[in-house]
């Protein structure tokens, strides 16, 4: 559950234009989390959003 909020937060945080960097610091312990545990879906889409969010 932890992860989720964490998830939501990271998305909450770049919609805002806040602390984006931590934003994608979120997002990515989020996706790492997801991979350990298999979650296939929701790896797939931490992994799109950092695509397209942590790109410099």
């Amino acid at each position: 559950m932890r992860m989720d909020v964490q998830w939501e937060l990271a998305q909450a945080l770049w919609s805002a234009n806040q602390d984006r960097p931590r934003a994608v610091q979120l997002a990515t312990e989020a996706r790492e989390h997801w991979k350990r545990l298999g979650n296939q879906p929701r790896l797939t889409r931490a992994s799109q959003w950092l695509a397209i969010h942590a790109s410099p």
